[in-house]
């Protein structure tokens, strides 16, 4: 089975990622923090990580560089974020638009696969 870690702190958001993952067979784990995240990366490893770009304290900016900077971490990242039109200003990993989630369990079965 395979194994997703999913960052945003924003609940809705989270659950919703929680759920389209298991949907398509996934096993989640959750972080709230980059904090959390950070510690369940080091934890274990997992086949895709989706990171939400904007958290409070600007601390999804600093994460998000850190996994990119990891070649083995960005093959598997993937940002999901309100922000997708400029995201890419920030990131050279791949980015989802939160205002497209219809598209993501296509994504992620794709992904997963």
């Amino acid at each position: 089975m395979p194994r997703v870690l999913v960052v945003d702190d924003d609940p809705c958001y989270l659950m919703i990622l929680d759920r389209l993952c298991r949907s398509c067979g996934a096993d989640v784990v959750t972080a709230e923090t980059a904090d959390e995240a950070r510690a369940a990366l080091r934890k274990e490893t997992f086949d895709l990580m989706l990171f939400d770009l904007q958290m409070p304290g600007q601390e999804g900016l600093p994460l998000i560089a850190e996994v990119e900077n990891n070649a083995g971490l960005a093959s598997r990242a993937v940002v999901v974020t309100g922000y997708a039109s400029i995201a890419p200003v920030f990131t050279k990993l791949r980015v989802i638009d939160k205002g497209k989630l219809d598209e993501l369990p296509g994504f992620l079965r794709r992904m997963l696969a």
